[in-house]
């Protein structure tokens, strides 16, 4: 039995800003989960997250201010993780992501898992429940569509 251990680098020289605020974080096929980036240096950054992550798994954030960079996870405890930039921030950056008036203002940022509301044109909200339709619903809708076609074609096919 062979056992693998993984040796990571603890250089985190890199002077840490706090920043609270919410990013977005996307995987390898480029899901979005909502995080919270917790603080922030030129060479990485803590977040929360909804979930629990797995280390050396390369993602990318959106950096507020910035844009999106890409990351590696470096450390995990629980829905906590360290990330480090792929290619480290320079001060311009870094002083434009404190400086960053974000639009989204989430006070006591907690994740709860909700059903999506889908906005109707009249304003009013349907559930994600009702919104959807079921495979059988998506079939004869599908089957409709092609009979209806054919009968046209062959409407057309008896008028000409």
């Amino acid at each position: 039995m062979s056992v693998r251990a993984t040796l990571y680098s603890d250089n985190r020289g890199a002077q840490r800003m706090q920043l609270d605020r919410a990013s977005t974080l996307r995987d390898g096929e480029d899901t979005p989960f909502d995080v919270q980036i917790e603080d922030i240096s030129l060479t990485g950054f803590r977040m929360q997250l909804p979930f629990e992550i797995l280390p050396d798994q390369a993602t990318t954030i959106g950096v507020p201010g910035v844009g999106i960079r890409a990351v590696r996870i470096v450390r995990v405890e629980g829905t906590i993780a360290g990330c480090a930039f792929v290619q480290p921030l320079n001060r311009a950056e870094l002083d434009t992501i404190l400086r960053f008036d974000s639009s989204v203002v989430q006070e006591n940022f907690k994740y709860q898992v909700a059903p999506a509301n889908i906005a109707e044109k009249d304003g009013s909200e349907l559930s994600a429940e009702t919104a959807g339709l079921s495979p059988p619903q998506k079939l004869a809708i599908v089957a409709g569509a092609a009979l209806t076609i054919w009968l046209l074609i062959l409407a057309a096919m008896f008028l000409i």
